[in-house]
């Protein structure tokens, strides 16, 4: 079980090669994981709204945020 977000969770999704994942919360946050520890290696704030998607760059080294304050985070 990851425990991080202290609100509920919108979306994950898991890079292309399958050993990260990033999730997004009402909580305004995005955090980056890796499927084989417990806490989250990157969190992602500056959103004044919470963030509804995510999607991993091609070369997994990007994150997009996208938030209902209408922006794109990258």
């Amino acid at each position: 079980m990851f425990n991080g977000h202290s609100f509920p969770i919108w979306q994950v999704k898991f890079s292309p090669l399958g050993q990260y994942f990033v999730s997004c919360s009402n909580d305004r946050t995005a955090k980056l994981w890796y499927t084989k520890q417990h806490i989250p290696l990157r969190i992602f704030t500056g959103h004044l709204s919470d963030i509804d998607c995510v999607e991993f760059h091609p070369n997994i080294h990007y994150v997009a945020t996208g938030s209902n304050d209408k922006q794109v985070r990258l």
